[in-house]
């Protein structure tokens, strides 16, 4: 009965230190899965902010390559009701804060409200006519809010960080059952061994 006694409080203390174990190594496991989560997380933010900013400033060069001729040619010929559709055209795009355009003979355009962005590109508009001379007719100034952009990239970085905890949990939980299976046989090994 005393030989009893001693294996059946063995197998309590190898089962308290077990579950001890386990729980330790889920906790760690937790732990560092979640600061490399943040951590994996917040680098994916950077790199999508950044992509998306430079995708913002390519908004910018096509304006320049598809819209300024337009601009052009219908303040050249002075038909106000084109350029109206053409700024409520770009005003539309949600990248887009304020756009601002002045004419050579003293109209002015302007949508959305100025927020003093970093990103911010004027155009001379120069209309050249069919004797090659060039013109002035005006300039647009687009100023490009980076509010959806930051919107954009926050919403990434939930969704992101979410997926990352899961993983993180249930790779714990994963270990968390590993350790129940595997660590009482190294444990009786050893306690034999012993």
């Amino acid at each position: 009965a005393v030989v009893r006694q001693g294996l059946g409080g063995a197998g309590m203390k190898q089962t308290m230190f077990r579950n001890q174990l386990a729980v330790r190594l889920v906790v760690y496991s937790l732990l560092i899965g979640s600061v490399l989560s943040v951590f994996s997380t917040g680098l994916q933010l950077l790199i999508s902010f950044r992509h998306q900013k430079v995708e913002a400033a390519n908004v910018l060069d096509q304006i320049d390559q598809a819209l300024t001729q337009s601009l052009e040619f219908a303040l050249w010929r002075m038909d106000f009701t084109q350029v109206d559709v053409i700024l409520s055209g770009l005003a539309a795009y949600e990248v887009f804060s304020h756009l601002e355009l002045r004419s050579s003979t003293g109209e002015r355009w302007e949508r959305g409200t100025r927020i003093g962005s970093d990103l911010t590109r004027t155009y001379e508009l120069v209309h050249t006519g069919s004797n090659r001379t060039a013109e002035p007719v005006g300039t647009l100034t687009v100023e490009v809010s980076l509010d959806s952009v930051v919107a954009r990239v926050w919403d990434q970085f939930w969704v992101t960080f979410q997926t990352n905890l899961v993983k993180a949990y249930l790779a714990a939980i994963a270990l968390l059952f590993v350790a129940h299976k595997l660590l009482p046989g190294h444990i009786r090994k050893i306690a034999a061994h012993v």
